[in-house]
């Protein structure tokens, strides 16, 4: 579940609206197993996800966050 999160916060860090197919095709879970870890992260307030299309987005302070905690690391490209 690890390796499918980080590839989801990758893809997300764009800010940007993504649908869960795409978001299928990154992590390669079934249908069932990525609304598992959306409703996951979206429980801990990492993500919202649209009531009206489904598609997800990374909120803002996590993308801040992670950007922040990149550029320590010395990281530019989404490690």
């Amino acid at each position: 579940m690890g390796d499918a999160i980080g590839a989801i916060l990758r893809l997300l860090e764009d800010g940007e609206w993504h649908d869960i197919n795409e978001i299928l095709a990154v992590t390669r879970l079934s249908r069932e197993g990525l609304l598992k870890v959306l409703k996951f992260l979206e429980s801990f307030g990492f993500i919202v996800i649209s009531s009206e299309n489904g598609c997800v987005m990374l909120r803002e302070e996590v993308r801040e966050l992670l950007l922040r905690i990149q550029r320590r690391a010395g990281c530019s490209t989404g490690c």
